[in-house]
C-alpha cells in the first residue's frame, strides 16, 4: 500500500472519529468515503498490471509453487518473482490476481474438475510445470473484496471477528439451572455448549459439528470438567471469604480474543461474583486488578503462580489461532451480508417530536444507528436500544432522540452496516391524519341514521309502513347497508372495492 493510500485512509479514520464525535459533518464524511474508495480503485488497477507483468514473466516457478502448496495442504505465502524480490502481500494477492489468471491458466490446457489428483499429475509430469484452472486457483488463494464495507471504514487487512466464553458457576441448581454452564460464540453466534447436566461439550452450529471430529469433541468436554470442578471449588471458597453460610451464590467467568479491523488482535479475561465485578486480566502490566478485598487474595495467588503470562501466551496465540479457524469454518455464515431494513417514525406530544430508528434484518451483529442534526451526530441526545436477535439468525436494534415537533426537518437517521458500502440516510417522512376524516364521516353516518330511523316510526305510525316490493321509500336495513358501504369506502379499506371509489369525500 503505498504512503499516499495510507494517508488518505489515515485522514478518512479521522474524520470519521471528528464525525462521530460532532466535530465534522456528513457531507465532509461522505466526501472523504468517496475519495478513499477512488484511490483504492486506483492503487488496485496499478498493481494489477505490475502484478501480471511479475507472474507472466516467471509462470514456471509460480506453476510450480502452487503445486507444492496444493499438495501439503499448505496455505500460500508471499509471491516473489524471478529474483525474488515481494510481489505482493497476502491479503491483496487474490483479487489483484484473478483479474489476469484466464490468461495465464488457458482452460483448454487444464486438466478438468472431474478428473482424480493421480490423473491430474499424471497430465503434470508431461509438461515443465502443471496448469491450473483459474477457478481451482481462487479457490486456494482465497478471495479480496477490495469493495468490501469493512475496508471502506477502514479494514485493510480483515474483517474484524470475536471468540467469547462465557462460564456460570451457581451455588443451588435447580431444574433448568444446571451448576455449571459454559458457552462459546464466534461472532455472537452460539457455536459450543456444555453443562454440568449432559456433561458433554457439543456443537451449537452446523459447521463446527462436520468440520471437527469425535477425538475434538472428547478433549473439550475433559477442558470443561476441569472448569467445572473449578468453579465448584471457587464458589465454596468465595462464601467462606465473605462469611456466607448459605443461600444463592454465583460465580461468572468469561475470556476472549478479538481480530481487529485493522489487523491487530486483543484479549481479556474477567470474573465476578454474585453479579459484581471481582477480578479481572491486566495483559499489558501482566498483573491482575481486584475489585474488593477479598479479590486480593486470589490476585496475589494468581501472580504468585505466573497466571497472568500463561494467559497473555493463550489469548494472543492459541486463543486467536482457534478464532481463525472456526471463521475458516463458518465464512459462509459469519462473513454473510445482510442489509438492514429501515424504518423511521415519528410522535407528537405537546410541541416535542419522539422520533425512532428501527433496523431489521441485518447481518453480521455489529451496527451503528446514530441521529444527525444538520449533518451532525447528537450522541449525548440520542436514546439506543440493545440489538437483539431474530429468529432467521438476523438482528434488529434502534435508536430515538427527542426534537421539536418544528426542527422535523433538521433530524435524520444515519446507519453504518458491513452491508452497506457507505452510510445510509433516512428521515421521517409523516403520512397524512386521516383521524378527522373519518371521525366527521362516522358522525354524519349517524346523523343519517337517526333521520332514516325516524321517517320508518313516522310511516309506520301513520299506517304505511314501507317495503321494498311497494317501492314508497328506503328500508332501515337497505339505509344501513348503503352507509356501511360508505363508511368502509371513506376508511381507507375501498381498495377492495374499485367500483365506489368515486363516491368517496
Amino acid at each position: 500500500m503505498s504512503k499516499e493510500l495510507l494517508a488518505k485512509l489515515n485522514q478518512k479514520k479521522e474524520v470519521y472519529r471528528k464525525w462521530k464525535g460532532g466535530q465534522a459533518t456528513w457531507e465532509e464524511y461522505r466526501n472523504v468515503v468517496r475519495v478513499c474508495r477512488d484511490a483504492r480503485r486506483k492503487a488496485k488497477a496499478h498493481l494489477e498490471l505490475n502484478v501480471a507483468s511479475d507472474v507472466k514473466d516467471n509462470k514456471k516457478g509460480f506453476f510450480k509453487y502452487i503445486s507444492s502448496k496444493r499438495k501439503t495442504r499448505e496455505n500460500v505465502g508471499p509471491l516473489l518473482n524471478g529474483v525474488g524480490a515481494l510481489v505482493t502481500k497476502d491479503a491483496e494477492k487474490a483479487e489483484l490476481l484473478n483479474a489476469f489468471f484466464a490468461s495465464v491458466f488457458p482452460a483448454e490446457a487444464s486438466p478438468q474438475e472431474s478428473q482424480t489428483l493421480e490423473a491430474r499429475e499424471k497430465v503434470w509430469r508431461k509438461a515443465d510445470f502443471p496448469l491450473v484452472e483459474e477457478d481451482w486457483v481462487r479457490d486456494h488463494l482465497g478471495k479480496l473484496d477490495t469493495h468490501n464495507p469493512w475496508a471502506l471504514m477502514g479494514c485493510t487487512h480483515e474483517c474484524p471477528h470475536s471468540l467469547r466464553y462465557f462460564y456460570t458457576g451457581v451455588s443451588e441448581p435447580s431444574p433448568g439451572l444446571p451448576a455449571f454452564v459454559a458457552v462459546g460464540y464466534v461472532d455472537g453466534e452460539t457455536i459450543v455448549h456444555y453443562d454440568s447436566e449432559t456433561r458433554r461439550k457439543v456443537p451449537r452450529a452446523a459447521w463446527m459439528a462436520d468440520n471437527l471430529d469425535q477425538q475434538y469433541w472428547d478433549h473439550k468436554t475433559e477442558r470443561c470438567k476441569n472448569w467445572q470442578q473449578i468453579f465448584h471449588v471457587g464458589l465454596d471458597t468465595l462464601q467462606k471469604r465473605y462469611n456466607q453460610s448459605g443461600g444463592y451464590h454465583t460465580v461468572q467467568g468469561m475470556y476472549g480474543c478479538d481480530i481487529l479491523e485493522n489487523g491487530g488482535i486483543q484479549g481479556f479475561e474477567q470474573y465476578a461474583y454474585d453479579g459484581r465485578d471481582f477480578l479481572a486480566l491486566d495483559k499489558d502490566t501482566l498483573t491482575f486488578t481486584a475489585a474488593d478485598a477479598g479479590a486480593e487474595i486470589t490476585k496475589r495467588e494468581r501472580e504468585a503462580a505466573a497466571e497472568a503470562e500463561r494467559w497473555k501466551r493463550y489469548l494472543e496465540t492459541a486463543c486467536i489461532e482457534e478464532l481463525r479457524k472456526y471463521v475458516k469454518y463458518g465464512k459462509a455464515t459469519l462473513e454473510r451480508r445482510e442489509r438492514p431494513a429501515v424504518q423511521v417514525s415519528g410522535k407528537e406530544s405537546h410541541g416535542l417530536l419522539t422520533l425512532s430508528c428501527r433496523a431489521h434484518g441485518f447481518y453480521p451483529r455489529s451496527i451503528a444507528i446514530d441521529w444527525l442534526r444538520k449533518g451532525r451526530v447528537q450522541a449525548q441526545e440520542t436514546k439506543r436500544g440493545s440489538t437483539a436477535p431474530n429468529s432467521d439468525g438476523t438482528y434488529h436494534a434502534w435508536a430515538s432522540i427527542e426534537a421539536l415537533a418544528a426542527e422535523k426537518d433538521e433530524y435524520q437517521c444515519c446507519v453504518e452496516h458491513a452491508s452497506l458500502l457507505e452510510p445510509g440516510l433516512f428521515s421521517w417522512e409523516p403520512e397524512s391524519n386521516l383521524l378527522p376524516i373519518v371521525i366527521g364521516v362516522v358522525i354524519a353516518a349517524l346523523i343519517i341514521v337517526v333521520v332514516i330511523a325516524s321517517f320508518v316510526f313516522w310511516k309506520r305510525r301513520s299506517g304505511k309502513a314501507p317495503g321494498p316490493v311497494a317501492g314508497s321509500g328506503p328500508s332501515l336495513a337497505a339505509a344501513l347497508r348503503v352507509l356501511s358501504l360508505i363508511s368502509i369506502r371513506c376508511t381507507g379499506q375501498w381498495k377492495m372495492r374499485p367500483a365506489w371509489r368515486r363516491g368517496c369525500p
